[in-house]
């Protein structure tokens, strides 16, 4: 039978010692101090980088009040002087005086910063920061820390005073026309159109669209937002700051309870009515007799004016020619038919209902008068310098009120009033100076 010989037996025989690699499978006391190695440099990693990190955290909190102070002397200063070259200089002046290069200051003007805040400050501050301990495991001989500050600055956005809000349509300026708003802004959430000769001046100008001028036009405003392009053609020119930013300009009148109640009425007016009258007896004033008898009263005159007591009259056709007509109150006054007054002449009505379902056409200087109370006529119609005044209360006017020219005036006192018409779709008109 062959014999089997341990690897350990050949050398033995041979005269040789057992290999030492052979021992090593049953001595473990090398990889106990294998292990001891890896977790010392780990302690020494963690150490070394919680070392480098404090020094961040801590440079991270001395930089953050520089910043701040950068911030609000940069918005101070804009309040004196609007301007971005302002801002940049006065952050980087107070940076210097705590010791920050201005190199490591970043000053940046953001405009629409949120909801509430239109414009903001930016101060940004960097700076380096030595590796030490953490150089064994990075090439890196440093870090940067940066640290910012936000303050808030007044709004360069002026008050509309001229504000437009359909989107397609915008505002459109032609043949030499102008707009000059000098202390508030124009802005639209449409395209702005500038074109042969015209001009805008103002305090802003704001489109959410484009903006374009041609033909030798002209835009002019602190500061010129648009939400597209802005395009400069044919000689036209445009100064100011210019700045593009999205957005539109909303609604200031959107929650406006006053105009929504306004609103909630249209549709629901009352027309005006005529009221029923008794048909009455007609009345022409004169010179001669001085005194006179109307529905049982009588009545005066004195310098021109026919004076008649308080009471209930019922005229059809009334027609004072050159004097004037003066009925004390309260009384009740209605006219089925017509109103005549000449030149130089007047009529004056007192307190209580007054109701002329005929036409009142004054001129050449004639005045009507008429007190407080519930009235209703048929229209009224002033010119060459007539003038008429007409007391509290409601009042209908049946057809149209036409005031022109030559000093003409009516006055009409606190009431509900329903106004009809001429019958061309004029129910108030003023003409003639």
């Amino acid at each position: 039978m062959p014999v089997r010989r341990s690897l350990k037996h050949v050398f033995a025989a041979a005269g040789n010692a057992e290999p030492k690699s052979l021992t090593f499978r049953s001595d473990r006391r090398g990889s106990v101090s294998l292990l001891g190695v890896l977790a010392l440099l780990s302690l020494i990693g963690t150490a070394a980088f919680a070392v480098e990190l404090g020094q961040g955290y801590r440079s991270k909190i001395s930089l953050q009040g520089p910043a701040d102070a950068a911030a609000l002397a940069a918005a101070n200063a804009y309040v004196q002087s609007p301007d971005d070259a302002v801002l940049a200089a006065a952050a980087k002046d107070v940076a210097l005086a705590n010791g920050i290069l201005p190199q490591r200051v970043t000053v940046r003007h953001i405009t629409g910063y949120s909801a509430t805040i239109s414009d903001v400050v930016q101060v940004t501050i960097t700076t380096s920061i030595p590796l030490h301990l953490a150089r064994i495991f990075t090439p890196k001989t440093s870090y940067d820390v940066t640290v910012a500050s936000i303050a808030s600055l007044p709004s360069r956005q002026a008050p509309p005073c001229i504000l437009a809000l359909a989107p397609s349509n915008g505002v459109t300026l032609s043949g030499g026309t102008s707009v000059s708003a000098s202390n508030c802004a124009l802005l639209s959430n449409g395209p702005i159109a500038i074109s042969g000769g015209s001009t805008i001046s103002a305090k802003a100008v704001t489109s959410s669209g484009d903006i374009g001028l041609s033909g030798g036009s002209g835009l002019k405003a602190d500061t010129i937002t648009y939400g597209g392009s802005l395009t400069n053609a044919g000689g036209s020119s445009v100064t100011g700051r210019q700045v593009k930013a999205t957005g539109s300009t909303p609604d200031p009148l959107a929650n406006n309870s006053a105009l929504a109640a306004a609103f909630s009425r249209l549709g629901s007016y009352t027309a005006p009515r005529r009221a029923s009258v008794p048909t009455g007896d007609d009345l022409s004033l004169s010179y001669y007799p001085t005194t006179m008898t109307f529905q049982g009263k009588t009545g005066t005159l004195s310098d021109g004016t026919w004076t008649f007591p308080a009471g209930e009259y019922h005229f059809a056709n009334l027609n004072t020619g050159s004097l004037k007509l003066n009925i004390q109150g309260p009384s009740v006054v209605t006219v089925s038919g017509s109103v005549t007054v000449g030149g130089g002449g007047g009529l004056m009505l007192p307190d209580g209902p007054v109701t002329i379902n005929a036409p009142v056409a004054l001129s050449g200087g004639t005045t009507l008068t008429v007190g407080a109370g519930r009235h209703y006529f048929g229209s009224i119609s002033l010119g060459g310098g007539s003038t008429a005044t007409i007391g509290a209360g409601d009042m209908d006017v049946a057809g149209a009120i036409l005031v022109d020219g030559g000093g003409s005036r009516l006055t009409v006192g606190a009431g509900n009033y329903a106004i009809g018409n001429d019958g061309k779709g004029t129910a108030i008109g003023l003409s003639g100076g």
